[in-house]
């Protein structure tokens, strides 16, 4: 097993040892009323809710590293027909 299965398998056995445990009612205020839930629920939704914004964010600051790697200098001048040659 590598490292990072091992990884996983101890954090899903320790969530779900949490979400088990945290099962009573809770009562949310919300702007447009209130709320009453399981705690557990509410930890489950907290926590995909946690992982989508995380992906979104990791995936927009890869796209952003990309872009800014293939940008090139518009000032430079093209390579001449001897300088082409000497990279090849």
């Amino acid at each position: 097993m590598s490292f990072k299965s091992i990884v996983l398998i101890i954090l899903s056995v320790f969530s779900t040892a949490v979400f088990m445990t945290n099962n009573e009612p809770v009562d949310i205020n919300l702007l447009f009323g209130d709320v009453t839930m399981a705690k557990n629920l509410l930890l489950v939704l907290f926590l995909v809710i946690g992982i989508i914004i995380g992906f979104i964010i990791a995936r927009l600051i890869y796209q952003k590293k990309k872009v800014d790697t293939s940008i090139q200098n518009p000032t430079m001048k093209p390579l001449t027909p001897e300088d082409q040659g000497y990279i090849s």
